[in-house]
């Protein structure tokens, strides 16, 4: 069994970072460049637990706008897959995807996962709380992509 490396980002952005969490687009092209050079697979999460194929998956997180019109483009460019884990409650909000473009990134072969109903600090809820964002969250975008 091969080991798994993912990469988790939040946001890419083509000038300078202005959260914490930001990664500039020279350094993610870097980083398809540096995969695409060593031969290395990049694979959805899903993709890698099902065939264990692959080392590496790249991991996006709250679904922004960035991830649409930035990272699809260039994942398709270079031949690979992500996961992408969308907050229904942001979807539609500035800087953040509509169901149709998250739709469209699983058309385009790229896995859509849950990061909860309303992106909460999940240990600071009750079980039935957490129950709710997670269920919820899986409801929404089942019944939108």
């Amino acid at each position: 069994m091969s080991n798994l490396n993912i990469l988790v980002f939040h946001k890419v952005v083509e000038d300078e970072a202005s959260e914490w969490a930001d990664v500039r687009l020279a350094l993610f092209v870097q980083l398809l460049e540096a995969a695409n050079t060593n031969n290395q697979a990049i694979v959805s999460i899903s993709d890698w637990a099902e065939n264990n194929s692959g080392e590496l998956a790249f991991s996006f997180d709250d679904g922004h706008s960035s991830d649409f019109d930035i990272v699809l483009p260039l994942l398709k460019e270079y031949g690979v897959h992500g996961t992408f884990f969308v907050t229904p409650n942001y979807v539609g909000k500035k800087g953040y995807m509509s169901w149709e473009q998250i739709k469209a990134l699983g058309d385009a072969g790229m896995e859509i996962g849950s990061h909860s109903l309303n992106h909460p600090y999940m240990t600071t809820l009750s079980t039935e709380q957490l129950l709710a964002e997670l269920k919820d969250s899986k409801i929404q975008i089942e019944q939108h992509t």
